[in-house]
């Protein structure tokens, strides 16, 4: 009943690898600095929220990197690795705007990635609540005019288009709606 000797052909996966089995080892070592990515990025969103408190920056980072779960997804192959890096990385900015405010380059970056996000995984998309709170904050609090706040509503909007756009208009055209959903619930 062992199913990993029935699963595996252990010749065809020795070292040096070739093939499907070379595929595989270089995708989980790029999950792998994906998941090392995302650590960074936690580092960052210590510092950020909790600046002047090195142990703190620490241990957050040492909590999220040797957690077992965190270990055992950031060495395999799956797109959570992805949208783990995307969403730490998109926190770690908006707490950089909270506290240095907008900028042109900034926004630019915060709606690459934001698409990016929800290019990688349909759970991305749960960034943009986020930041949209974020950077209205940011608005209100520096009384920007309503036109930078359209100009930054645009640049999201844009990116989004040309970025991820394209995988929700193909959901629509195979799907006949924008997340797929439907179809893999009749497949489950």
């Amino acid at each position: 009943d062992n199913h990993v000797s029935v699963l595996h052909d252990w010749d065809a996966e020795a070292f040096p690898w070739r093939g499907t089995a070379r595929a595989v080892h270089v995708v989980r070592l790029f999950s792998i600095a994906l998941g090392a990515g995302t650590i960074a990025a936690i580092y960052a969103i210590a510092r950020l929220a909790l600046p002047g408190r090195p142990a703190l920056h620490i241990t957050a980072t040492l909590l999220a990197a040797f957690n077992p779960m965190f270990l055992f997804i950031s060495s395999s192959v799956n797109n959570d690795n992805l949208v783990n890096l995307l969403s730490a990385t998109t926190l770690a900015l908006l707490l950089d705007i909270w506290r240095a405010g907008l900028s042109t380059r900034r926004v630019v970056v915060l709606a690459a990635l934001l698409a990016l996000a929800s290019l990688a995984k349909l759970s991305g998309l749960a960034l943009y609540p986020v930041a949209a709170l974020a950077v209205l904050g940011v608005l209100v609090r520096e009384r920007h005019p309503w036109a930078e706040w359209a100009r930054t509503l645009l640049i999201v909007i844009a990116a989004w288009v040309v970025i991820a756009g394209w995988w929700y208009a193909r959901n629509i055209h195979l799907y006949g709606e924008p997340f797929g959903l439907n179809s893999m619930i009749e497949i489950i």
